[in-house]
């Protein structure tokens, strides 16, 4: 499946050394990062069918009979229209904090070793995961938020049952009962992408 964000959008807060323009020895460590991150990001976000329906609708088919050069189908503008900065920047910040976690230990031939950083570079690297995460965190709701309030233009989308305490304004007895009751939990959590970090 294509992908929406490329190594290009890893750039200032969430920069990669020697990797924003697809250089260096992570360069294909990151590809990879992102081909396996960014569909369940987006699945969390919007549910895997939706999500599928999103990608598949900003690229398009080919023309048939082909041309040279080959023309497409035009993107239809509901998919443009979904396809924002925010989201864009929540599944590279999303994609950063798992590269960052992954990072932070250097997998060897057996088990795992912590990398020699000082405590300013880790107090560092902790900040900026935090930041990722808060970042991603307020993008993804302002996604949710913008889905529910055009039904007409997304009529696939379906309204996750948890979406709805937001709506009406049951932010703080959500965190209770899921944090209480095992069967909200099961029945009612949200995916980890809605909740702040400290609530993982």
């Amino acid at each position: 499946m294509p992908n929406i964000v490329s190594k290009s959008d890893f750039v200032d807060e969430i920069s990669i050394p020697n990797d924003a323009q697809g250089f260096g020895g992570n360069s294909q460590s990151l590809t990879r990062f992102i081909a396996k991150y960014e569909p369940k990001f987006l699945a969390m976000l919007m549910g895997a069918d939706f999500a599928t329906l999103f990608v598949n609708g900003l690229n398009p088919p080919q023309i048939d009979p082909p041309t040279d050069p080959p023309t497409y189908e035009p993107i239809e503008q509901r998919w443009l229209d979904l396809d924002t900065p925010e989201l864009e920047t929540a599944i590279a910040n999303y994609i950063y904090y798992y590269w960052m976690r992954n990072d932070e230990s250097q997998s060897l031939g057996v088990g795992n070793a912590k990398t020699k950083n000082t405590n300013a570079e880790l107090y560092s690297a902790k900040d900026k995961v935090s930041r990722a995460w808060h970042e991603m965190n307020c993008n993804a709701w302002k996604t949710v938020k913008f889905l529910k309030d055009n039904p007409d233009t997304y009529p696939e989308y379906v309204v996750p049952v948890w979406a709805c305490f937001w709506q009406w304004g049951w932010e703080f007895e959500f965190f209770e009962f899921d944090a209480t009751y095992w069967w909200f939990k099961k029945f009612y959590r949200m995916p980890d992408i809605f909740y702040p970090l400290s609530r993982l």
